[in-house]
C-alpha cells in the first residue's frame, strides 16, 4: 500500500508540474517584456530543472533574462548560464565565446582571468590551438590556484602543435611547484609517453623510478621499468 501511495505522489507531481510549466510557457508568451514576464521565465527554468530536462529547452528563456533582467548581476547570471549550455554543444561553441569576450569589459580582473581561460578552452575545443594560447599568456596577476588548469591545458595545447619540448619544460615546471597534485594525477604517466615517442628512454626510465614510489601499483610500473632497460640496452650504440 505504501509504494502504491508513493507512486501517486510522484505522478501527480509530475502533472502539476506539467500544467505548472504550461501555465508560465502561456503567461510568459502573453506578458512578453513586462516585469511578470520575467517572472514567469525564472519559474519556467526552476521548473525545467526540477525535470532534468534537456538543457536547449532552457536556452530560450535565458535569452530572455540576461537580456531583459532589470538586475544587472542577474544578467551576468543568466549569460554564464547560457554560455554554459552553448560550450556543451560542439556547433554552438563560438556562440559560448561571443558572450565570455562580452563579458570581459567592465569586469573585475579575477573575472577577466576567468572568462579568458573559458574562452582559451572554447578555442581549445574548436582546435583554434594558437588562439587559445594568446588567451592564456594574456592572463595577469595569476595565483597559485589559477596557475595549475591553465599549466594543464597549456600541455595539451603544446601536445596537439607538436611542441614537445615545451610540453616537458612544463611537465617539469608543475612537478616542481604542484608535486602532490603531479602525484595525484599520475601526469608521470603523460611525460614518459611524450619521452617514449621522442625515444628518451633514460629520461623516461628515470621518470619510472620515481613513479613507482606512489603509484598503487609498484609492479605494474616495474614492468615498465624492465621494458624500458631493454629498449635501452638495444639501443645500437653511438660509434666515435
Amino acid at each position: 500500500m505504501k509504494s502504491s501511495f508513493f507512486i501517486f505522489l510522484f505522478l501527480s507531481s509530475c502533472i502539476l508540474k506539467k500544467q505548472n510549466l504550461t501555465f508560465y510557457k502561456k503567461r510568459f508568451e502573453k506578458l512578453k517584456y513586462t516585469e511578470e514576464a520575467t517572472v514567469a521565465a525564472k519559474k519556467i527554468l526552476f521548473l525545467l530543472e526540477e525535470k532534468n530536462s534537456p538543457h536547449n529547452m532552457s536556452t530560450k528563456y535565458l535569452l530572455y533574462l540576461s537580456k531583459y533582467s532589470k538586475n544587472y548581476d542577474d544578467k551576468i547570471f543568466y549569460q554564464e548560464k547560457l554560455a554554459k549550455i552553448y560550450f556543451k554543444s560542439s556547433t554552438q561553441i563560438n556562440s559560448a565565446i561571443q558572450i565570455w569576450f562580452n563579458l570581459i569589459s567592465g569586469s573585475k580582473s579575477h573575472k577577466k582571468n576567468q572568462y579568458k581561460f573559458l574562452i582559451a578552452k572554447g578555442y581549445f575545443k574548436i582546435k583554434k590551438y594558437n588562439q587559445a594560447l594568446l588567451e592564456l599568456n594574456s592572463i595577469k596577476t595569476i595565483t597559485k590556484k589559477v596557475s595549475l588548469p591553465i599549466q594543464l591545458l597549456k600541455i595539451k595545447i603544446f601536445k596537439e602543435l607538436k611542441f614537445w619540448k615545451k610540453s616537458i619544460a612544463l611537465y617539469k615546471k608543475i612537478k616542481k611547484t604542484f608535486y602532490i597534485e603531479y602525484k595525484k594525477q599520475e601526469m608521470a604517466m603523460d611525460l614518459i609517453s611524450i619521452y617514449k615517442h621522442l625515444s628518451l628512454h633514460n629520461l623516461a626510465l628515470r621518470e619510472l623510478k620515481d613513479l613507482k614510489t606512489y603509484h598503487s601499483s609498484p609492479n605494474f610500473i616495474q614492468r615498465r621499468i624492465s621494458v624500458v632497460k631493454k629498449r635501452i640496452k638495444n639501443q645500437p650504440k653511438i660509434r666515435r
